[in-house]
């Protein structure tokens, strides 16, 4: 029940499960098992054989499509929650290699900025951290790897500045 809630937060923040929300709730609300019955108990009385056997045909095709339908919604929220959802097992791999991520950070560019966070950064992917926030249903794939993303790409961009103020930069044409 707790991932239904989860699925449902996120749910409402992204458009297409939405509508995959709405498409669930009208297969729910469509009462597929009250329809077959009524259908099987009009049926009943039919003595044609061709009409009969259109009428089962029709009953089986309903419902054929209604399972496709569901199969489809729940590969959408598999899909979606999978996308956002870490397991035990890459939550304790997470945080082992940002760890060591930060150290070599550290060694390549000891007087960062963001190595004043280093402790903070810790904490936040932490295994104890990322299985809470996960529960609440916070997305930290976007919180912690998109900004993570950012340090690394700034810290990169700074060290290719440096070294180009030093006349180190490759792409400089040698030749005069």
């Amino acid at each position: 029940m707790e991932n239904i809630m989860n699925v449902v937060n996120w749910a409402s923040q992204n458009p297409e499960l939405t509508k995959t929300g709405v498409d669930l709730m009208t297969l729910v609300f469509k009462n597929a098992a009250g329809a077959v019955y009524s259908k099987v108990a009009a049926i009943k009385n039919v003595k044609e054989n061709e009409k009969l056997h259109n009428a089962y045909n029709e009953i089986i095709d309903e419902l054929i499509q209604e399972r496709t339908e569901a199969i489809r919604i729940s590969q959408i929220y598999a899909s979606e929650l999978s996308r956002v959802q870490i397991s035990e097992e890459d939550i304790g791999h997470l945080h082992k290699t940002i760890s060591s991520l930060l150290e070599v950070l550290k060694g390549v560019s000891p007087d960062a900025e963001w190595n004043k966070f280093e402790g903070v950064i810790n904490e936040l992917v932490s295994v104890s951290t990322l299985r809470t926030l996960q529960l609440l249903g916070f997305n930290f794939k976007e919180a912690i790897g998109e900004p993570l993303t950012e340090l690394c790409k700034k810290s990169i961009s700074g060290i290719s500045t440096t070294r180009a103020a030093g006349g180190i930069n490759k792409n400089q044409n040698t030749r005069r």
